[in-house]
């Protein structure tokens, strides 16, 4: 964007300028000025990013809704009586506002209170220390920074053939938007984005199919508890073809979506798998790292041949002084993972010894049961030379499970079989995106099975799912039948 030149401020400078107020961006910026830096942080948008305005916050309103009207569906299994339920999508849409809303003005009045500057506009970059911030109504401001933050997130990754037109064929900026709730939807990828708006969607009575191409839901999850979810969308009406991939569409009145095996030509379609006809497509492939319109090209800066900001292990980019964090710099892409980022750069920034583990990274999924993994699967362990023993405690053997009526899922702890420390959790459950947050201090620190079945969990609660797998372990869980000999 050119700016007049009668419209540039005089210049200034701070000692941080992070680019970006996303999870990453804004943690950042109050945990450089908890620790005396001045910080300004630049935001073309909204205090929140990505995850607070468009996706964390709102998909979690949504699948709120959508579980709320599960249960009220269920509810005359014990004695419930309320009529036929049936979900408002406006007012459901006007709840995930009321949401969005509250969280992104709880941000900025963090930053605020912090003395952190809050600048809306677009920035460039002059040199690799200095920016440029044009605001909304054309006027710039030049920064000179002695740190500089790159924070600018991601965005949805694209198909060929499936290039978004924002009606038919979305990707989940307009599916989060719920302008309808279509009869037919298609969701190109089986990963976290795809299987939450097919939890949305099939929940509000869309007739969902998942298409994914590799061999399982959520490629590169633990091969048996993905097992598990993939005949849990099952059983809620979510059709999943695996090893399948879109080989062109035919837009009429409705879509016409030609499928093929995921190993054949693009030049042959497969017989055996029949076109399918849908009201909308909705591509949930991943998301690409989002450095256009930065003038990243004046930064200094490397980008890898994925078109991430390459970093070392301090998160410190090709030019000295200049950091790149969260989804911007490298994977995994989540949110939490780029707060932790922030806060190790601010320490750094301020003369601190600080790290991130990314081996301890918890990642989770809001479908019907929860999914929520940390540390190794049980292939990554074995192609890494350990050998593994493994503690598997089934959801059902729980009595705070029988209580909630959920029945499905199962904990499964990784650990190596000579030294028993846990190399991996892997949670299906309701609530794994909570009870993972065990799992994630029992790899950090290297917790063995016996010291966590030995720590006392109360009862009856879902976390007691985490003692009885580390128990089972040692084939010592004592609320399942002893293993086989």
């Amino acid at each position: 964007m050119n700016t007049p030149q009668s419209a540039v401020r005089s210049s200034q400078s701070t000692d941080v300028l992070i680019i970006g107020a996303g999870p990453g961006g804004y943690v950042c910026a109050i945990r450089a000025a908890q620790l005396g830096r001045r910080v300004i942080v630049a935001e073309k948008a909204r205090a929140g990013g990505i995850c607070l305005n468009w996706g964390c916050i709102p998909t979690k309103a949504l699948l709120h809704g959508v579980h709320s009207l599960h249960l009220a569906q269920e509810g005359a299994q014990f004695g419930l009586t309320c009529g036929t339920p049936v979900m408002d999508i406006a007012r459901l849409a006007a709840w995930r506002n009321r949401v969005v809303e509250r969280t992104v003005r709880g941000v900025e009045y963090l930053i605020g209170q912090n003395r952190v500057e809050l600048v809306t506009g677009i920035a460039e970059f002059v040199s690799p220390r200095e920016v440029k911030v044009t605001a909304p109504d054309g006027t710039a401001t030049r920064t000179l920074a002695d740190h500089v933050v790159i924070a600018t997130g991601s965005e949805p990754a694209a198909l060929p053939g499936l290039e978004p037109d924002g009606e038919r064929i979305i990707t989940s900026n307009e599916a989060v938007m719920l302008r309808s709730v279509p009869a037919r939807l298609l969701i190109v990828g089986a990963g976290a984005i795809g299987l939450e708006f097919a939890s949305i969607y099939a929940g509000l009575g869309s007739e969902v199919t998942v298409v994914e191409i590799m061999e399982q839901v959520l490629p590169g999850t633990d091969r048996e508890i993905a097992g598990q979810l993939e005949r849990a969308l099952r059983k809620r009406r979510i059709n999943v073809l695996l090893k399948t991939r879109v080989a062109s569409v035919e837009k009429a009145e409705s879509l016409t979506v030609n499928l093929t095996a995921a190993d054949s030509s693009s030049s042959s379609l497969d017989p055996s798998i029949p076109a399918l006809v849908v009201d909308q497509v909705l591509v949930a492939v991943g998301r690409r790292p989002l450095t256009k319109g930065l003038a990243i090209e004046n930064s200094g800066v490397r980008l890898n041949p994925k078109g991430f900001i390459s970093v070392d292990d301090q998160l410190q980019t090709s030019q000295a002084g200049v950091f790149a964090i969260g989804d911007v710099a490298r994977a995994p892409l989540l949110a939490h993972k780029a707060s932790r980022e922030g806060i190790v750069v601010a320490e750094q920034i301020a003369g601190l010894a600080s790290s991130i583990n990314l081996k301890a990274v918890p990642n989770c999924v809001f479908t019907d049961p929860e999914l929520a993994t940390v540390g190794l699967t049980e292939a990554e362990a074995i192609a890494a030379g350990h050998e593994v023993a493994i503690g598997r405690f089934p959801v059902s053997a729980l009595g705070r499970a029988a209580t909630i009526n959920r029945l499905e899922g199962m904990c499964k702890i990784v650990a190596d079989r000579k030294t028993d420390r846990i190399l991996g959790v892997h949670i299906l459950a309701p609530e794994a995106s909570s009870l993972i947050s065990e799992g994630a201090l029992v790899v950090q620190h290297g917790i063995t099975a016996r010291e966590l079945a030995a720590a006392i969990h109360p009862h009856p609660t879902l976390g007691e799912l985490l003692m009885e797998a580390a128990e089972s372990v040692h084939g010592q869980a004592i609320h399942i039948p002893p293993p086989k000999s």
